[in-house]
């Protein structure tokens, strides 16, 4: 008896406590044509992270996020967001990508390498999404 009202307590807790995962998934190419990207952006209640990964690519680059603004440009219209995100590989942080949006549209996305501080720039790229990931053709 006691065992089933802990095994209880622990499913009563565990759905009190948990928060619905949402995924959300935006496709980019770099302003030159050559670089296509995945941003899968994972957010509940309390946390955010994410992953990127590039065309032809099985492997995926956790980002973590470091620093979000937001700036009201007009009180019709959601706010504009610039979230800076570190780009970590094999536990070392590669680059920091930056992103620009209000609402659902990303003004743009920037990745700015660690190592040579070179840039490349990306524009949303929503041919390319069929309505759960990106599609490149």
């Amino acid at each position: 008896m006691l065992r089933a009202f802990l095994l209880f307590l622990l499913l009563v807790s565990w759905t009190c406590f948990s928060s619905e995962v949402s995924k959300d998934v935006r496709c980019f190419t770099s302003t030159d044509g050559r670089v296509n990207l995945k941003l899968a952006l994972l957010t509940d209640n309390k946390w955010m992270g994410g992953y990127i990964i590039y065309k032809n690519s099985s492997s995926a680059i956790t980002i973590v996020p470091i620093k979000s603004e937001c700036e009201t440009l007009d009180v019709d219209r959601p706010s504009e967001t610039t979230t800076t995100w570190l780009a970590v590989i094999n536990g070392g942080v590669a680059g920091k990508f930056k992103a620009v949006h209000q609402g659902a549209i990303f003004s743009y996305l920037n990745y700015s390498n660690a190592k040579n501080e070179n840039v490349m720039n990306f524009i949303q790229n929503d041919d390319a999404f069929d309505g759960n990931d990106c599609i490149w053709k």
